[in-house]
């Protein structure tokens, strides 16, 4: 039974059925890993396991009993958790490009106060976008994929409201 069988089954995406079983924790272990996502014994891209695509687990036999349960379990609310974090995620992703291109141009605003060079604000922008943790990193670790959408947005918004209070401190100063 494939991913499609179950989409129709369940009402769902089909390319949602993995993850919301994995939510109310009816997806199976890979019979071929044992659930660690890697034959053999280094972990690369070559000894990644086919069958379940590195993910370690794989769809379930679909079944009369197993469509019952996942009903029960919907209607019980189980899938509220993962539906809301898919949301926010979403609204996360949506908002992160506006988010970014706003502490780019605070940034620039910062810079076009004429201040001289050396200037405290304009170290304290500089750290703020291209500095540990900052802005740039922000954006390579979004561009791998490896920073959660939500995380992002707080990162974002903790830079934003940063560069926000030192603009206005700093055009108030001159």
């Amino acid at each position: 039974m494939n991913r499609y069988s179950f989409a129709t089954a369940l009402g769902w995406p089909d390319d949602e059925v993995l993850a919301r079983l994995r939510a109310l924790d009816l997806s199976e272990r890979c019979s071929r890993c044992s659930g660690k996502g890697h034959v053999g014994v280094e972990r690369t891209d070559e000894t990644r396991c086919f069958k379940c695509a590195g993910a370690g687990d794989q769809l379930p036999k679909l079944s009369l009993k197993l469509c019952r349960n996942v009903a029960e379990r919907v209607v019980k609310g189980d899938l509220h958790p993962y539906l809301r974090k898919k949301r926010r995620d979403a609204a996360c992703t949506r908002a992160t490009p506006t988010m970014i291109a706003d502490c780019k141009q605070l940034s620039r605003r910062i810079e076009a106060l004429g201040l001289p060079d050396g200037h405290p604000a304009l170290a304290s922008a500089a750290e703020l976008v291209r500095g540990q943790g900052a802005l740039v990193d922000v954006e390579a670790l979004l561009q791998k994929n490896a920073l959660d959408p939500e995380t992002a947005c707080v990162r974002l918004s903790s830079i934003r409201e940063k560069l926000t209070a030192l603009l206005i401190s700093t055009a108030e100063a001159s």
